[in-house]
Formats: C-alpha cells, sequence, structure tokens
C-alpha cells in the first residue's frame, strides 16, 4: 500500500495479486480523499458488505486497523 499528501488531499494505492503471480505494474486500486488529515495516529478502516464474506443474513462488518508503522517508500 502506497500513501501520498498534497496539499489538503491524500491518494491511497494498493496492489493485490494472487501468491506465486508476479506484483502488477500498475496500482490495482486507487482513493483519493479530498479532505485528509495530515495530523495524528495512523489508522484505516473498511467495511465488508452484507453478504460478502459473512452470511447473507448477518449484516456486514466494520474493520478498524490501527497503531500502524508508517515508513517511507524508497
Amino acid at each position: 500500500m502506497h500513501f501520498k499528501s498534497n496539499g489538503s488531499a491524500a491518494t491511497v494505492q494498493g496492489k493485490i495479486w494472487r501468491r506465486g503471480e508476479t506484483e502488477p505494474t500498475e496500482w490495482t486500486l486507487e482513493v483519493v480523499d479530498p479532505i485528509a488529515n495530515p495530523e495524528g495516529a495512523a489508522g484505516l478502516y473498511a467495511r465488508v458488505p452484507q453478504g460478502s464474506i459473512v452470511s447473507p443474513q448477518e449484516p456486514g462488518s466494520e474493520i478498524f486497523f490501527d497503531n500502524l508503522v508508517i515508513t517511507p517508500y524508497p
């Protein structure tokens, strides 16, 4: 995953590929946050839609990732 901030906006880019396959040259996912928060601790939030991983009878789930370590990309 790659994150870059320019002014008040931030771009998050990620790559997803199957184990054993070559890493894609292009980003698989790219999201721009027009009002990013440049201060505070890093964290990620995701939402699993209803019926995707959990059973169709269960509501979706929120997923939070915190205490991340951020290092500069070479």
